[in-house]
């Protein structure tokens, strides 16, 4: 609503993603080596809820774009309702 803070999944490259609230002016603020930055993608369309992908990146240590590995996820979210 502010439209500064974002909820999502996030990955700080200590083996336990999580789901939580961000600034984006924040992450746009961060500089990174050879002068790239964070972005938001405008464009991007989940295939799956963000529980899954969630659920994906829990069991994997990390944020995953392995299709086999979100799938997986998927059904053993189906599995446990």
């Amino acid at each position: 609503m502010d439209g500064d803070t974002l909820f999502g999944l996030a990955d700080l490259g200590f083996g336990s993603p999580e789901l939580g609230c961000f600034s984006l002016s924040e992450l746009t603020s961060v500089r990174l080596p050879f002068g790239m930055s964070i972005e938001r993608d405008l464009l991007f369309e989940a295939a799956f809820p963000l529980s899954v992908y969630a659920e994906a990146a829990r069991q994997a240590g990390s944020i995953v774009e392995s299709k086999h590995l979100i799938r997986a996820a998927a059904a053993a979210l189906r599995e446990r309702r």
